[in-house]
């Protein structure tokens, strides 16, 4: 079983995120919780830098893919 959780600002991707948002990083601590209690269960984290510019929908489309 996979978990796949996405986030934006949530940790530092290139250098250069404009701010980021700590309290976003706490779902990471849920992941390593959630894959030590449950080893059949494979964890990761995407974190994205969200432009406003690409449609939401095609943002979705993009990781769905």
């Amino acid at each position: 079983m996979q978990l796949l959780l996405v986030s934006d600002s949530a940790q530092m991707v290139t250098g250069d995120e404009p701010v980021l948002m700590p309290e976003k990083a706490a779902d990471l601590g849920l992941l390593t919780v959630l894959s030590q209690e449950f080893p059949n269960l494979r964890c990761q984290s995407l974190d994205l830098i969200y432009q406003k510019e690409f449609p939401g929908h095609l943002f979705a489309g993009s990781i769905i893919a």
